[in-house]
């Protein structure tokens, strides 16, 4: 008989201490609506986890997407992020399925074409994050009008380094 793994009961009991620990400071008091950020944020940890152990590409982005999310509402249900309408939540969707597309190309290194969408989602998501979140008046976002091509030439040097390695 093969030994089970012990991945699950530990994140469940690091995160039953967690919720126990947060629950004592004011700014984390637990509702019903604050619980449900956390509920995909450790059913989504366990699942990043788990894909990127087994090397399973569906369960790690899906996990890496939800993570973000999670994070996000997590944070914006405790004010700490503005509330905002659900329209302006749109660069989050970016940011996390760039994570998403880029835990594909660390999980499996040969399949560069996912870095290029990852990178593209990552700068466009944060560019409207700054955005719509009113941060890009201290100056962040004119840095990134000024510097994007050089986004591009960093992954145009990865295309060329990847394909370097798979001839060798």
């Amino acid at each position: 008989m093969g030994r089970k793994s012990p991945i699950l009961p530990g994140f469940l009991l690091i995160a039953t201490g967690l919720i126990l620990l947060l629950n004592r400071w004011d700014p984390f008091l637990f509702d019903r609506r604050s619980m449900i950020p956390l509920v995909i944020l450790l059913f989504s940890a366990v699942l990043f986890v788990d894909g990127l152990r087994i090397k399973h590409s569906g369960r790690a982005f899906w996990g890496s997407v939800l993570l973000v999310c999670g994070a996000f509402f997590f944070v914006r249900n405790h004010r700490i992020l503005p509330l905002f309408f659900f329209d302006e939540y749109w660069p989050i969707l970016l940011i996390a399925t760039g994570v998403g597309c880029f835990t594909l190309f660390i999980i499996r290194p040969s399949r560069w074409g996912f870095l290029i969408p990852s990178i593209l989602l990552l700068f466009f998501g944060i560019r409207f994050s700054l955005i719509t979140f009113g941060l890009s008046r201290y100056g962040i976002d004119e840095w990134m009008d000024t510097y994007w091509p050089g986004l591009i030439i960093l992954v145009g040097i990865i295309v060329l380094s990847l394909g370097q390695k798979q001839k060798d």
